[in-house]
């Protein structure tokens, strides 16, 4: 059973390292460039630093049958950043979380995403978002904004 537990920023990297881990796919196409998983995660928790510095941010641990298998970060009506364990990015699995996402969002919010990272556009498209161009203006210009219709 899909569980979520709202963490601390201290229990963070821990759950991006095991997001990231054999995600080779992730680590050369679809992260800010080709990094190494150690590097990944360091840039990853320094976006998190930065965006933490503006935003009040909220961090969740996602479990499976009691296993942790990723996390994800959200502020006000924005999913701000997610990833799953590659073992466990099941269809199941990824509906239980959307609908987990959803009990903290509500029905109706924002997410930002890498544009490079055309894999989690297209899994936020097929979950019922569309590209939103609304935050141009504030977003950095390495990412794309999607909106729940």
């Amino acid at each position: 059973m899909l569980e979520i537990q709202k963490i601390s920023v201290k229990e963070l990297e821990y759950l991006v390292d095991l997001a990231y881990s054999g995600d080779n796919d992730l680590l050369d196409k679809f992260h800010v460039k080709k990094f190494t998983q150690k590097q990944a995660v360091e840039s990853t928790m320094n976006m998190v630093k930065d965006a933490a510095e503006v935003k009040e941010l909220s961090y969740y641990k996602v479990t499976n049958d009691k296993v942790a298998i990723g996390y994800f970060i959200t502020f006000d009506d924005f999913l701000y950043s997610f990833g799953f364990n590659k073992k466990h990015r099941k269809e199941n699995i990824l509906k239980a979380w959307w609908e987990a996402v959803k009990s903290v969002l509500g029905e109706d919010f924002f997410a930002g995403v890498l544009k490079n990272n055309v894999r989690a556009i297209r899994f936020l498209e097929k979950c019922g978002m569309e590209i939103y161009n609304g935050f141009d203006d504030e977003l950095p210009e390495d990412h794309v904004c999607l909106i729940t219709v």
